[in-house]
């Protein structure tokens, strides 16, 4: 079970990953990349903002190609399996 859910914790690094580089942020400072996140973080509270965002992803996503590594897009807490069809 362990290893499983190793496979599943580096599966999910891989992908977060590849969204860094697919946002052109790849030879970007670390800590600039993980402030970013941070005051992303700070600012998901605010009304509208993950729409806003989720947005913005989605419109970023369109007419890319479909990457066998990056197809499970979806956001765990919106309730979604993360199937492409239910995108």
């Amino acid at each position: 079970m362990i290893h499983v859910e190793r496979r599943g914790d580096n599966r999910l690094k891989f992908q977060l990953g590849g969204l860094v580089v697919k946002a052109g942020l790849g030879g970007e400072d670390h800590a600039v990349i993980f402030g970013m996140m941070i005051e992303g973080a700070r600012h998901l509270t605010e009304p509208g903002e993950r729409e806003r965002l989720r947005a913005i992803g989605k419109e970023a996503f369109r007419g890319e190609p479909q990457e066998a590594d990056i197809d499970d897009r979806s956001d765990p807490r919106d309730g979604r399996d993360g199937d492409p069809a239910a995108r």
